[in-house]
């Protein structure tokens, strides 16, 4: 799961880090590239996608939507078509975690938590009133996710974290001094 939440955020990085569009591009290509086993160097030099070899294995192609995800996002104007494409892309990404980690978990309670903590990591960061109005309006759809697995414990906080920063008006998920107090409570009782 550190080796999926790394990524998630390496990616996050490439995209947030300002610049020319197409290096952004660019640098995206490179992991998806990476991940479908067809750059030119070999990718186990890059620590990170080392790591996720030994993880993902033969399956590694299934992060690729979270790749596609992040891209969506350097679209010029954020639509409801790019914001499900990063939705899809995390919650595809940890759909293939839960398959590989072997965990018992019904998928629908996991897509919904990723795309509670999707969704409201990404209205916190719009700069644009109307897109995160367009992202809190998509967040109002099942936003209840029951309840997760111990092992998915840091999903839970995150998706939890997530639904208090929606109710909150797209706010940034720790904010605030209740926030690592609501990380605390989820992380003890796991809701």
């Amino acid at each position: 799961m550190q080796a999926l939440l790394k990524l998630d955020a390496r990616l996050a990085q490439v995209v947030a880090n300002g610049g020319e569009v197409l290096i952004r591009q660019m640098r995206l290509a490179w992991w998806r590239d990476a991940m479908r086993g067809s750059t030119i160097s070999q990718p186990i030099k890059e620590p990170l996608m080392a790591c996720l070899s030994s993880i993902w294995k033969d399956d590694l192609h299934e992060l690729v939507g979270l790749v596609d995800g992040w891209e969506a996002l350097l679209e010029e104007a954020l639509d409801e078509l790019a914001i499900e494409k990063f939705v899809l892309g995390r919650t595809a990404a940890w759909a293939s975690f839960v398959s590989i980690a072997k965990i018992t978990v019904s998928p629908t309670t996991v897509e919904r938590a990723v795309r509670t903590w999707a969704l409201a990591g990404l209205a916190a960061n719009v700069v644009s009133r109307s897109e995160r109005d367009r992202v809190l309006s998509l967040a109002a759809v099942h936003s209840d996710f029951g309840i997760l697995p111990r092992r998915l414990r840091p999903l839970a906080i995150l998706a939890g974290l997530g639904r208090r920063g929606i109710r909150r008006g797209g706010r940034p998920l720790m904010e605030g001094r209740g926030a690592a107090l609501r990380a605390l409570k989820i992380g003890a009782i796991g809701r």
